[in-house]
């Protein structure tokens, strides 16, 4: 069954605009409300804000693998990439199926991990890729 938030409380959310960015990937709602957003009662859930730290930005809570990998610098990061990289390889040439999808993931979220801390995004990647269609 299809759960509608705002059923129990009556407190519901009206989309009165629903637009998206010119690179596609996000999208902007305006909205009316007839009670409060959040179960708190407030009028909004996204009351708490992060750091500028990249670690907190991907989720990374102190202690968190997110935040130790930040925390130890960009020539682990680097290292990480490269072991994560090699291991991917292997699993392949091997034929190693089981294996490759996890060693690919470890590989792109360390390469996701690199880029933060460099400033960067996947977009970045992105525009670059594009930019190569010649």
């Amino acid at each position: 069954m299809l759960w509608r938030k705002g059923e129990t409380s009556g407190a519901f959310l009206r989309v009165s605009l629903a637009a998206v960015d010119c690179d596609g990937d996000a999208l902007l709602f305006e909205i009316g409300r007839t009670g409060p957003a959040c179960r708190t009662g407030e009028s909004s859930c996204f009351g708490r804000t992060l750091s500028g730290d990249p670690a907190a930005a991907g989720g990374g809570a102190r202690g968190s693998y997110t935040a130790s990998l930040f925390a130890s610098g960009t020539t682990r990061i680097a290292q990480k990439v490269a072991e994560e990289g090699a291991e991917a390889a292997l699993a392949a040439a091997t034929k190693d199926a089981a294996s490759l999808p996890g060693e690919v993931a470890d590989l792109f979220y360390h390469a996701l991990a690199l880029l933060a801390d460099a400033g960067l995004s996947p977009e970045d990647v992105w525009a670059e890729l594009r930019s190569r269609r010649g």
